[in-house]
């Protein structure tokens, strides 16, 4: 019997460390200007010690169709020269263990306005049964600047995230400011705005209310965005 018991707990292990696939980052931002090609990536690293099926669907794409569009998945680059973006795919071969896909969006906003628009995609790993959402988010080029030296000075977090009926937040910057959290569903429709200190006090948001899923959240302060991230409703 003791046997047993030990051959449950090895396999069990090697069930938890079988899911080590990882993202560089949950939200990527193109910045864009105008007669100027920018690329953004997102890279999904497997250290599984296995080979990984992986499949995506877009979940929502508001990317301007006027504009020179691409994005490169693991089977190809496809572009919106002959019509939109494709919804999903699954990719032709499996990640191997060690290997790394690059996911990238490549954009020519040409003469068109540039505006906030979001290219969110469902990533699954159809091996290990485990989804997470990535988001490829547009914005001005000069904007973009202003947010990395932004995020570099800044210190956010949101625990616990997932969240049931709140969530709580820490912002802890240089400045003694009041930041505003704006809560977005996968739409981009805002749902919530509360506003938090930024001197690193946990804060508490209710989300009593809001339907379960993915939301994203926007923190800004003294007219930057300080940083835009995940948050999920279960």
């Amino acid at each position: 019997m003791k046997r047993i018991y030990s051959l449950l707990v090895v396999l069990f292990v090697s069930v938890a460390v079988s899911a080590q696939v990882t993202f560089s980052k949950d939200t990527a931002i193109v910045g864009l200007k105008n007669g100027h090609e920018s690329t953004s990536h997102i890279l999904i690293s497997n250290n599984s010690g296995a080979p990984v099926q992986i499949s995506w669907i877009a979940l929502t794409n508001t990317l301007n169709n006027n504009m020179s569009l691409q994005f490169c998945d693991c089977n190809t680059c496809y572009t919106n020269m002959f019509g939109p973006l494709p919804g999903s795919a699954t990719c032709s071969n499996t990640l191997g263990d060690g290997f790394t896909l690059d996911l990238k969006v490549i954009i020519d906003p040409l003469s068109e306005t540039v505006t906030e628009d979001y290219f969110i995609l469902e990533i699954y790993n159809e091996t290990d049964n485990i989804k997470d959402t990535i988001v490829f988010k547009t914005a001005f080029d000069a904007t973009v600047g202003l947010n990395q030296i932004a995020e570099e000075k800044a210190t956010i977090s949101f625990y616990p995230n997932p969240a049931e009926n709140s969530t709580f937040i820490e912002v802890n910057i240089s400045e003694n400011e009041v930041a505003k959290v704006t809560i977005s569903n996968i739409l981009g429709a805002e749902v919530m705005n509360v506003y938090v200190p930024t001197d690193g006090q946990s804060t508490e948001i209710d989300l009593f209310g809001l339907d379960k899923g993915y939301y994203f959240c926007k923190v800004q302060a003294n007219g930057r965005i300080l940083n835009t991230q995940k948050l999920v409703i279960k």
